[in-house]
C-alpha cells in the first residue's frame, strides 16, 4: 500500500474491528505522520492476509447462521431472502467439512472425519456455480487446503480436491 497517495485510510476488513475504531482511524488520518500511516497500512494488510488465509477463524456467524451450524440434523437447509447470508453460511459449512478445520464453537458431535465427499446442486448452473458458489467457496476454503480444482469445458468449477483427499 502506497500511503503517500492515500487521502483516506485503508480500513480493516474484519467485523471484529468496531465501527468506532474505524471512525477514529478516519478522523485521525490527516494528522498522522507518514511513519504512523505506514504502520497502520502494514497492520491492515497483515489483517487482510490473515482473513484470506484463515477465513474460518474470522467467521462470526449471525444468530440464524449459528442455529444452522449447530443444528443436530444431518440434512439441513437454509432459506431466506436475497443477501441475508445463506451462501456465506453454507460456504463456511462446506469449508469446515472439506478441510476438517472447525471453530471452537462448532459442536463436536457434528464434526466429520476426513476425507469427506460433498455435492452442491444448483438450479441454474452458470449463475449458481459460476457467479455464486465458486467465488464463495474460494473465499471460504484456504488455498493451502486445495490440492486441485477441476473445471468443465465452459470453465466452471466441477470438482475441488483437498490436500486431505476431500472432494
Amino acid at each position: 500500500i502506497n500511503v503517500t497517495e492515500l487521502t483516506q485510510p485503508p480500513l480493516p476488513l474484519s467485523p471484529k474491528i468496531s465501527a468506532e475504531i474505524k471512525e477514529k482511524i478516519k478522523e485521525s488520518w490527516p494528522r498522522l505522520s507518514l511513519l504512523q500511516k505506514k504502520e497502520i497500512a502494514r497492520i491492515i494488510k497483515a489483517e487482510e492476509d490473515f482473513i484470506i488465509t484463515h477465513p474460518l477463524e474470522c467467521y462470526i456467524p449471525q444468530p440464524k447462521q449459528m442455529e444452522f451450524h449447530c443444528a443436530p440434523q444431518n440434512v439441513r437447509g437454509s432459506f431466506g431472502a436475497n443477501q441475508v447470508g445463506k451462501t456465506w453460511c453454507g460456504s463456511r459449512e462446506v469449508s469446515m467439512h472439506f478441510t476438517g478445520e472447525y471453530p471452537a464453537w462448532y459442536p463436536q458431535e457434528s464434526r466429520v472425519e476426513q476425507p469427506t465427499r460433498g455435492r452442491i446442486m444448483v438450479k441454474d448452473f452458470p449463475k449458481g456455480v459460476g457467479v455464486v458458489i465458486t467465488p464463495a467457496l474460494l473465499k471460504a476454503i484456504p488455498a493451502r487446503m486445495i490440492k486441485n480444482i477441476r473445471k468443465n469445458s465452459q470453465g466452471y468449477l466441477t470438482k475441488m480436491i483437498g490436500v486431505n483427499g476431500s472432494t
